[in-house]
């Protein structure tokens, strides 16, 4: 595991956040209508491939800015633990898209995958800042 890790240097972290970030923009850009949603029609597929698609490359978007944070701070340590929670983040998330239904529940309570997702990386986002911020100014005594 620790050789993985060690694999994902800052610059490689950033590269791979900003491959993901585009994919996705650009695959979420695409009109709907284009896919020819239609359950007689085999583009149907394609549609269905779109969507995971795009849940997957919407994990790099919440990466990115974190990452383009450590591409200017040199703290190593800091960079080294967030790079655990960061295996922590997307293990939750790929477990999510693997798992879970598209749509659980009734019409007053209901859960979506793409939801779920959202709100995943959202509270990673957050935590991950926090966790740089914290780390960043915190002293070493």
């Amino acid at each position: 595991m620790d050789k993985i890790l060690e694999w994902f240097t800052k610059g490689r972290v950033f590269f791979l956040s900003l491959i993901s970030s585009g994919g996705f923009f650009i695959l979420f850009s695409i009109p709907r209508k284009t896919l020819l949603i239609s359950y007689d029609n085999p583009c149907f597929e394609c549609f269905n491939i779109a969507q995971y698609s795009t849940l997957i490359l919407m994990a790099g978007v919440a990466v990115l800015v974190p990452s383009l944070f450590f591409l200017f701070n040199k703290k190593e340590e800091v960079f080294k633990f967030w790079k655990k929670t960061l295996f922590i983040y997307l293990s939750i998330y790929l477990l999510n898209i693997i798992f879970m239904p598209w749509y659980f529940g009734d019409e007053f309570l209901h859960l979506e995958k793409d939801l779920v997702a959202i709100g995943i990386s959202m509270i990673y986002f957050v935590f991950s800042i926090v966790l740089i911020i914290y780390k960043s100014f915190k002293k070493n005594y």
